[in-house]
């Protein structure tokens, strides 16, 4: 297995979300975005009719390189321990009310692909299709890990 380095490199990354946000939400534009660790929420621009659907945010984030294939990511937006990073596609109904949030997991992107986007000047990217969000039994939103694929767009 290869050392782990200390060189840090910038990645670019671009979540797109297509979707109504959750069943039950005040719809306040302002209680949807990306969370970051402090709780605050930044705001996606909304696609225009020619891009399709969706909302987009797009973000810098640092990568170092762990081992043969692996790599931790860091960032204002990312959340959880070395080896189980993700990010938070979030709703809130109010300042501290949580209507729902997505957990979009990290930790499958490859050195590899890191270094590919890097070297290309591109942007890894995942979609976040929503389209049919639903709520328990009790009426609370369904929310949690939500699987995307990562991959490298111009």
């Amino acid at each position: 297995m290869t050392a782990r380095s200390t060189a840090v490199t910038t990645l670019h990354m671009r979540v797109r979300y297509i979707g109504t946000g959750p069943v039950v939400w005040s719809g306040d534009p302002e209680g949807f975005g990306l969370q970051d660790r402090s709780g605050a929420l930044m705001p996606g621009i909304a696609l225009g009719s020619d891009e399709g659907p969706g909302v987009v945010f797009d973000v810098v984030l640092q990568a170092r390189r762990l081992g043969d294939d692996a790599a931790a990511l860091s960032g204002d937006v990312v959340h959880g321990r070395p080896g189980d990073r993700f990010l938070y596609l979030s709703w809130r109904n109010g300042p501290h009310a949580w209507a729902r949030r997505l957990k979009l997991p990290l930790q499958g992107i490859s050195w590899e692909v890191i270094r590919q986007a890097v070297d290309n000047l591109s942007t890894l990217a995942c979609e976040v299709d929503d389209r049919a969000p639903r709520v328990t039994a009790t009426g609370v939103n369904i929310g949690g890990l939500h699987p995307v694929a990562w991959r490298i767009i111009p």
